[in-house]
């Protein structure tokens, strides 16, 4: 975990490690449903969601290394359904 991207959380000016990804670089986050965090990543092209104190891909993007910002992602195009999520 030394070396891994990691997501903070900071409250009172006091941060602690939420958890730790394998990805190089965490690009964006972004508040989801239902007060999860979801994380766009690279090169894996992974997004993936913090929820109910766990860390786990929400889509792997096959063919795309980098999941530079929010808009980079056509969800259309991926056919998923977050209705069911």
């Amino acid at each position: 975990m030394d070396d891994d991207p990691v997501l903070l959380e900071v409250k009172g000016g006091t941060a602690r490690v939420l958890a730790a990804t394998k990805a190089l670089v965490i690009t964006w986050l972004v508040q989801g449903w239902g007060g999860d965090v979801l994380l766009g990543t690279l090169p894996a092209g992974e997004v993936m969601r913090w929820s109910g104190g766990k860390l786990s891909t929400l889509v792997k993007l096959p063919g795309v290394e980098c999941v530079d910002d929010g808009r980079s992602i056509d969800l259309a195009c991926c056919k998923l359904s977050f209705d069911r999520m």
